[in-house]
């Protein structure tokens, strides 16, 4: 299904990279299902949509914070909270971030976060958070994701002066979500969080892996 809006005629445009992004997220109890891996899911934009090997390293800036909550990254100072306290020491350049809503607020909210991978290659991964007083199930992206998968492309253009874009945005059926649906031939088929959580768990040294961290890692996105 796409969208397009404020479509733009002009010869000079530059493009932007964006994902949205699903992401429930529990009002209290705070834990690892707060939890949001930007540079995976902005390097998944690259070897899904560009068909391209993201660079291996990166750096991460919050352009829009959330209205109704707070957004940080995760650090050691989280261990025994957001994380398992006998997981593996957390990879200083993970860049994990945590959405903590405000206590007993339910609805929707938004934020964007930069991925820099360097030499002018950025992806903007923007959350569509949706704040909710339980904690996550096992079919959560059923329970909240189900009209538009976990991810999805949103590509928008900005003519030279500034003035006006042209926007379309790709989304994921429910069907494609599934990890027996997805290929490498296709280009709009997302990894679901089984298999990021499997991907997490085979990083680099000094990362944490198997039981604790990424075991338990079902609302990492």
């Amino acid at each position: 299904m796409i969208a397009q809006a404020n479509q733009d005629q002009s010869g000079s445009l530059s493009a932007t990279r964006t994902l949205g992004v699903c992401a429930p997220s529990p009002n209290n109890n705070y834990s690892l299902e707060n939890v949001s891996e930007p540079i995976h899911a902005a390097s998944y934009y690259l070897e899904q949509i560009e068909k391209r090997s993201p660079p291996a390293s990166a750096t991460t800036t919050i352009l829009q914070a959330p209205k109704h909550g707070v957004l940080r990254l995760v650090t050691e100072a989280d261990r025994g909270t957001l994380f398992d306290s006998e997981a593996g020491p957390l990879k200083p350049d993970a860049q994990l971030y945590a959405y903590l809503p405000d206590s007993n607020y339910v609805g929707n909210d938004t934020a964007i976060i930069q991925v820099d991978f360097g030499n002018g290659l950025k992806v903007n991964v923007k959350y569509y958070f949706q704040a909710i007083n339980e904690g996550l199930s096992d079919d959560w992206m059923g329970d909240y994701c189900s009209k538009t998968g976990v991810y999805w492309k949103i590509s928008s253009t900005l003519n030279a002066n500034g003035t006006s874009t042209n926007t379309s945005v790709e989304h994921v059926s429910p069907e494609s979500s599934t990890p027996d649906a997805l290929t490498s031939d296709s280009p709009s088929a997302w990894l679901s969080l089984a298999q990021l959580d499997a991907k997490v768990a085979g990083a680099a040294d000094g990362q944490p892996t198997g039981e604790g961290f990424n075991a338990t890692m079902k609302g990492l996105r």
